[in-house]
């Protein structure tokens, strides 16, 4: 990596703690600029606006994300214990000091949707959690079915993420990850492939 692409990720890792931290509308580039120690002509030089810095930190939490959870997926061997492994990772996140939610979640929130790129990464984050239950789920399920709970899991999570943050208790996730083991046991017995 050279000393620019350095840089540059120092910065956006340093916006990445402050953003999840203390929220996207309280940390000015100010803050940002004070707590990374560059030049405010530096962190223009990267990123020419605080929205060009927020796109390319939700771009890099969702790709952390998905790496963080297909690395979660090897670790299981039977495809419907990996689909409950979703649910396990953000338990075990939610239980985590500091766990403020899912960036996504907060940004969305926090910005009422005031830029598109902020939707559009949301929706991202969406798709994938969607696309990873699917990618599951899919061994032993038909097309339909696979999508129907992939869609069912993933509005699940994302509720209980937000419980979890509300109650500051891995609980709601657990308690999703308990009412998704049923809708597979529920769905064995109407669709399974299995023999």
């Amino acid at each position: 990596m050279n000393e620019n692409n350095a840089l540059k990720n120092h910065i956006l890792n340093v916006a990445s703690d402050l953003f999840y931290k203390k929220g996207i509308k309280s940390t000015g580039v100010d803050a940002i600029v004070k707590s990374s120690e560059v030049a405010k002509m530096s962190f223009y030089k990267y990123f020419p606006s605080k929205n060009d810095l927020i796109k390319e930190y939700l771009e890099k939490d969702c790709k952390v994300l998905e790496y963080r959870l297909r690395a979660e997926l090897q670790k299981k061997n039977i495809c419907t214990e990996k689909a409950l492994a979703i649910f396990s990772y953000f338990a075990e996140l939610s239980s985590m000091e500091g766990y403020r939610g899912s960036a996504f979640i907060n940004v969305f929130i926090e910005t009422s949707m005031d830029l598109e790129f902020i939707k559009d990464q949301s929706l991202k984050f969406n798709s994938t959690l969607i696309k990873l239950f699917y990618e599951q789920l899919n061994y032993d399920f038909s097309k339909d079915v696979s999508t129907k709970m992939a869609e069912q899991f993933t509005q699940l999570l994302i509720g209980a993420i937000i419980q979890a943050q509300m109650k500051n208790s891995c609980d709601p996730v657990l308690f999703a990850q308990s009412t998704a083991k049923e809708l597979i046991e529920k769905n064995y017995a109407e669709n399974c492939y299995c023999s």
